[in-house]
């Protein structure tokens, strides 16, 4: 299969999703207009390429218009995807040109940093090289245990130290292994924790410091894994690497399972920083090198121009005998996807029951019988958020109650620093106290001009708890003298599952978008007034478009697509 195919194949949910949509909405109009542009962007923006980027294509896009003297609707496609191009374009190459050159790979805990690091090991052995792997993550005896099964099975050396030893003194033994070995690359593993940027930041600044003392002539690739189905959260967490890191390329993965591949167009104009590879399936050749124009063509392509899914999927498991079951819809294969062996049979020998079935969403029939006696404790007495985890949980069999209503009235202090710390804590006092499977968000405004601390400007941080118009207008003063188009900002959400015997199931989801100037609309609540998402404040939206691109819609869907295999697990 070549790179177009392979690539053009993962980005099947992306394309199906933003370049379906620009396609309807391209049919829709004779001329092109303002109206035109504004439900283009809007398109962009829910396809998480960002505000801030989406803004800049279509500037570019008028230019371009007004360049070529465009006139049609029909023939802004080819236009668009030039576009892109430009903007994601350069720096795609790897330097390792010395002997040996130096690979430091970073990246939170599940974004598939391990699994990337052995598929790039095996594709430069291939490739003629020696490669020597480092297990530099040494807070977590699974990260070493896992790039030792890698190592293995590229064939390649390892250097390991006990868990909890000094990344630094493995870096430092890789290196002294690799220079007496001959190898000709040296991979390290680094951990990447968030949670304290200071210490990452000390940390890789040591680890930088060993490789420019034993190394200083090397060539040195700092490689940032990403994963893609977070969609505008990849872009935070890249923000924030690239304050502690020389970052010199991402690796985006997991591309196939996401309809979020706009993502990286946001990654390379808003960060200024190259994508290196992109992972767009689960097989060893399928961490794929970067190729600015196929992914642009894949990504706009036109739909019908596909192969049958059928015969894909047929064809991949003929490769490689693993047999690939294809649903019949979207809903049932991502399920599907999510879950142990035996309930993914299950989901997909569902999807072949004939039409006449009652309908029964796909988690439902994956969560099985033993869901429909599950009781949820909601740690929040807020009834619009009770309202949305009903509207999630409820067709999965499960029952959603406050956990006010079952006894429990404590007003947990939320002591975490991070959105995701905050839920959890609130989630586990709930659990404890009514020995239940309990439930709870944590979710703020955060605001780039103004340090953009998680929660800066959220009710109980502003100074007016409870108070949203007062703590608006305290918002809107502080942001006097800030230019329109530096007032970026973003919503975060996180939602934490605690069940009684410990286990936990944490998701989240972001709003990019800007503050206004002024409020407009006056059917929202909170920040929704006066924070924009393209052309509209969320106030000026529906419950459906504001729901499809808010962060806890976002966190809430990826709740959905992650408990079932979460409860059979």
């Amino acid at each position: 299969m070549g790179i177009f195919s392979k690539i053009s194949d993962g980005l099947k949910k992306t394309r199906d999703s933003m370049s379906g949509a620009i396609d309807s909405m391209l049919k829709s109009f004779k001329k092109i207009d303002d109206e035109l542009y504004e439900e283009l962007e809007e398109i962009l923006i829910m396809s998480d390429v960002g505000v801030a980027t989406s803004e800049r294509i279509i500037e570019r896009l008028k230019e371009k218009v007004k360049e070529e003297k465009i006139t049609e609707a029909s023939e802004l496609k080819g236009a668009i995807t030039e576009v892109v191009k430009e903007m994601i374009s350069g720096g795609e190459e790897m330097h390792l040109d010395t002997k040996p050159s130096v690979i430091l790979m970073i990246g939170v805990n599940g974004a598939g940093k391990t699994t990337t690091i052995g598929k790039l090991a095996m594709r430069l052995k291939g490739e003629g090289k020696k490669v020597i792997l480092g297990a530099a993550d040494t807070f977590r005896a699974a990260a070493i245990e896992q790039l030792e099964v890698w190592a293995e099975r590229a064939g390649v050396q390892m250097i390991k130290h006990a868990e909890g030893a000094d990344p630094a003194a493995v870096v430092f033994d890789t290196i002294a292994a690799g220079k007496a070995r001959g190898e000709d690359v040296i991979i390290c593993d680094t951990a990447g924790r968030l949670q304290n940027k200071k210490n990452l930041m000390d940390e890789l600044n040591k680890i930088s410091r060993i490789i420019e003392r034993e190394l200083p002539d090397a060539d040195k690739e700092v490689l940032l894994v990403l994963d893609a189905t977070t969609g505008q959260n990849a872009v935070s967490q890249a923000k924030l690497f690239k304050e502690a890191a020389g970052i010199t390329g991402i690796v985006l993965t997991k591309l196939d399972g996401t309809a979020r591949g706009g993502v990286v167009i946001a990654i390379r104009e808003e960060l200024q920083i190259p994508v290196k590879y992109i992972g767009v399936g689960e097989g060893i050749d399928d961490l794929q090198v970067f190729n600015a124009e196929a992914f642009a063509d894949a990504l706009f392509s036109e739909l019908q121009d596909e192969a049958p899914v059928a015969e894909e999927s047929e064809d991949a498991a003929q490769s490689d005998g693993t047999a690939e079951s294809v649903p019949a819809t979207e809903a049932v294969q991502t399920a599907a996807e999510e879950l142990p062996t035996e309930p993914q049979a299950a989901a997909a020998a569902a999807a072949q029951q004939p039409a006449a079935q009652p309908e029964v969403p796909a988690q439902a029939e994956a969560v099985a019988e033993p869901a429909e006696q599950l009781v949820f404790a909601l740690a929040s007495q807020n009834q619009k958020k009770l309202a949305e985890m009903r509207r999630i949980l409820e067709p999965m069999g499960i029952c959603v109650k406050t956990a006010a209503e079952l006894g429990f009235t404590e007003d947990v202090e939320e002591t975490g620093t991070t959105f995701a710390e905050n839920s959890l804590i609130k989630a586990t006092a709930a659990s404890k106290a009514l020995g239940i499977p309990a439930i709870a968000d944590d979710s703020g405004l955060c605001v780039d001009a103004l340090g953009g601390a998680p929660g800066v400007y959220s009710a109980r941080y502003a100074g007016e708890h409870g108070d949203d118009l007062a703590n608006m207008n305290k918002l809107l003063d502080d942001l006097f003298d800030v230019p329109g188009r530096k007032r970026t900002a973003h919503y975060a959400c996180a939602i934490t599952l605690v069940m009684p015997d410990g286990r936990t199931l944490s998701t989240e989801g972001t709003c990019e978008g800007v503050i206004a100037q002024n409020p407009k609309g006056n059917n929202g609540f909170g920040y929704d007034p006066i924070f924009k998402v393209g052309m509209k404040t969320m106030a000026q939206l529906d419950d459906a478009k504001k729901d499809a691109i808010s962060h806890r819609g976002k966190a809430l869907r990826k709740l959905q697509a992650e408990l079932p295999a979460f409860l059979n697990s």
